[in-house]
């Protein structure tokens, strides 16, 4: 495993910048947040797809991995959980019949929500995890043409009703070396400096892999599917491919002394 600089924790720093310059392209209309809502990709554990919503609330598989792709899981009171997509602000719904679709929270689908369609629980199983839809006991399946249905939640789950969890969202913090009080740099070409700003361009995203280990991914939060990544000679680069393969995967650990600050190994 490979070290690099020293890092400080940035979440004090990130709360109290109120705007980017106008040379990041990031609004100035609200502060950076410091934990950004739970975001997501649902993905087929037997054909590597994903879950996708269009606007007119049909849902199908697509091998994307954009907007259309993203889900906001939502936990409600009673611990189950509704899916709303990033893009359309719709509800990942299911029918008595086994259809899956979305509903629009603008009041034309009104019963459908009181009924509790929208509402979906997640189970652990072997090699992933199911979605049981909570007002009809039926779990999401998929085939391999990329149709998304429901079927009744008996027995073990078969490997096209597996899913697993991608986040595509995470805490947004700087990279600091506090011996040098910079900050780690990207552009939107992927060219990585260091900076003294206090900026977009200075801002990563960290996000959970989920494969168990407490590792993460650090994204460019301006310069979205632009991973920090490392070879095996150390040197430190931004990803091209975004494929969230291991050379991105970095983590998070304390420094030998008591200095502040944390180590990023990968």
């Amino acid at each position: 495993n490979k070290l690099i600089d020293c890092i400080t924790p940035a979440r004090k720093k990130l709360t109290r910048v109120e705007s980017a310059s106008s040379s990041t392209m990031i609004t100035k209309a609200s502060p950076l947040p410091c934990i950004e809502p739970t975001q997501c990709f649902v993905s087929s554990k037997a054909y590597d797809f994903r879950l996708s919503s269009s606007s007119n609330g049909a849902v199908r598989g697509t091998t994307n991995r954009e907007s259309c792709e993203e889900w906001t899981l939502v936990i409600n009171d009673d611990k189950t959980t509704c899916l709303v997509s990033t893009k359309h602000g719709r509800r990942l719904s299911c029918g008595a019949d086994g259809d899956v679709f979305t509903v629009s929270e603008d009041g034309k689908d009104d019963d459908r929500l009181k009924d509790g369609w929208d509402r979906w629980r997640f189970e652990s199983c072997k090699s992933g995890l199911t979605l049981v839809s909570v007002a009809h006991g039926k779990r999401l399946g998929c085939d391999d043409k990329k149709g998304i249905y429901a079927f009744n939640a008996e027995g073990l789950a078969e490997d096209w009703m597996v899913w697993t969890i991608d986040f595509a969202s995470g805490e947004l913090c700087f990279l600091s070396s506090p011996l040098h009080d910079v900050r780690v740099h990207c552009n939107p070409f992927g060219k990585l400096s260091l900076s003294k700003a206090f900026g977009g361009w200075e801002v990563w995203r960290f996000i959970e892999t989920g494969d168990g280990t407490g590792s993460v991914y650090l994204e460019s939060w301006t310069h979205r599917k632009k991973f920090l990544a490392s070879s095996s000679d150390g040197n430190v680069y931004i990803s091209k491919e975004a494929e969230r393969k291991d050379a991105e995967k970095w983590t998070i650990v304390k420094p030998p002394k008591a200095e502040g600050g944390s180590i990023l190994k990968f």
